[in-house]
C-alpha cells in the first residue's frame, strides 16, 4: 500500500512519534510511506520522505491508497480536500490522539476556544472513512456525535534504552538516587498533567525524590511550590530531553498525575521496562489498563496518592505490566492493528 501521513509538524510530539513508528513498521513490511506536514518544527527522526504542505494541491489523493491524518489541523486539511478524496479510491483515516469533548478540551483551553474547537473538529471528522481512537472512553463519546466505523487501537512503542549522554544529568540523578527512591515522570509540564500533586505528596514520602523530564509553562510554579513545602532538595526538573526514554532506567516508580489523556506514550515506555506504575484514576486511563497491572489513586487526593506510591513500591505488578506490554503495546502490534483497520470494509 501507499500510505500518506499528515502531521502538524515534524517535532517530537506524541502524534508525530506514533506516525513515525507506524511508517517504520509499514516500510519494513514493504509498504510505501510519506509524511506531509505544515509547520517548520523539527526534531523527529523519520524513515521516509517528508513534504511540507503549502496549498490544497500538495496532497494528491490519486497517488495514495491511504491518507492518514493526525490532529486538528490535519483533519481540517482533509475536510478541505474531501471532494478530491471522494473522487479517488483513497481511504481517509484519522487517529484521534485526544478526547475532543468540550469538557476535555477545556482542561487545556479556555471555554470559548473549547466550544468552537470541539464543534469544528467533529465537523471535520465526519468526512473520514474511519477513525481510530486510543481508548474506549473516547470511543463512547465519539459514537454519540459521529456514526462512523471507529475502533480502539492502542498506541505502541518499541525502542532501546541507552546510557544518557548528559554528564550533568547523570551526576544529579545518581546523587539523588543514592539517598532516595526515585518517583519519575516524562511529561510536558502544564496544568493538565497535574504534577503539583506529587510535589504536595513528597512531605508525606520522606524516603522518595521526584524527577521530571519535560518542560512547560507550569515548571516555575512547581519549583516555587517545592520550595514552599521544603522539598526542593528532593525535586529535579531536568527540562526537555529528546532522549527522555533513556531516563526511565533510573526510576523506581513511574507516575502520571494527569487530568486528561489520549493514550500516553510515556506510560507505554514505562510498561516496556516493567516499572511499578502509579496512575491517576481518570476514566480514560482506567479504560486502557486495569488495577492488575498498575496502582491507581484518586485524582487530587494526596493521601490516596501517597498510599498508591507505597503500595506500588511493594507490589509485583510491574512484572505483569511488562507482560501486558509485550502482548499489546509494541509498535509492531500497533502497526498490525492499523493495517487490518485500513483494509477492513
Amino acid at each position: 500500500m501507499r500510505i500518506a501521513m499528515i502531521l502538524p509538524s515534524l517535532e517530537q510530539s506524541g502524534p508525530g512519534i506514533v506516525a513515525r513508528d507506524l511508517c517504520r513498521e509499514f516500510i519494513s513490511l514493504g509498504h510505501e510511506c510519506c509524511i506531509f506536514y505544515f509547520t517548520d518544527k523539527f526534531g523527529l527522526e523519520i524513515p521516509c520522505p517528508a513534504k511540507k504542505i503549502y496549498t490544497s494541491e500538495d496532497v494528491n489523493p490519486q497517488e495514495w491508497d491511504i491518507i492518514h491524518t493526525h490532529g486538528f489541523r490535519a483533519d481540517k486539511y482533509a475536510y478541505k480536500i474531501k471532494k478530491k478524496i471522494r473522487a479517488s479510491s483513497c481511504k481517509l483515516i484519522s487517529t484521534l490522539h485526544q478526547p475532543i469533548s468540550i469538557i476535555e478540551l477545556n482542561k487545556s483551553f479556555n471555554i470559548a476556544k473549547s466550544i468552537i474547537g470541539s464543534l469544528l473538529w467533529h465537523k471535520y471528522l465526519k468526512c473520514h472513512d474511519k477513525i481510530a481512537v486510543l481508548n474506549s472512553h473516547t470511543l463512547i463519546h465519539l459514537s454519540k456525535k459521529i456514526r462512523h466505523k471507529s475502533s480502539v487501537i492502542f498506541n505502541g512503542r518499541s525502542f532501546l534504552i541507552n546510557d544518557i549522554n548528559n554528564e550533568k544529568d547523570y551526576c544529579l540523578i545518581k546523587n539523588l538516587k543514592s539517598k532516595y527512591r526515585i518517583i519519575g515522570t516524562n511529561s510536558g509540564i502544564n496544568k493538565r498533567k497535574g504534577l503539583e500533586q506529587i510535589i504536595k505528596a513528597l512531605p508525606l514520602l520522606p524516603d522518595y525524590a521526584f524527577i521530571a523530564v519535560g518542560d512547560g509553562e507550569e515548571r516555575n510554579k512547581l519549583i516555587e511550590l517545592a520550595g514552599k513545602l521544603k522539598v526542593s532538595e528532593r525535586c529535579l526538573f531536568l527540562g526537555f530531553r529528546p532522549n527522555s526514554t533513556d531516563y526511565l532506567q533510573f526510576y523506581d516508580i513511574f507516575i502520571m498525575c494527569t487530568r486528561s489523556e489520549g493514550f500516553p506514550l510515556a506510560f507505554v515506555e514505562a510498561a516496556s521496562l516493567g516499572l511499578p506504575t502509579v496512575l491517576s484514576d481518570i476514566p480514560i486511563l482506567k479504560s486502557i489498563v486495569d488495577s492488575d497491572y498498575v496502582s491507581f489513586y484518586h485524582i487530587d487526593d494526596i493521601p490516596s496518592l501517597v498510599n498508591s506510591v507505597l503500595s506500588a513500591t511493594k507490589s509485583s505488578k510491574g512484572i505483569l505490566l511488562k507482560s501486558f506490554y509485550d502482548k499489546e503495546l509494541t509498535s509492531s502490534a500497533m502497526a498490525e492493528r492499523y493495517l487490518r483497520f485500513y483494509q477492513k470494509n
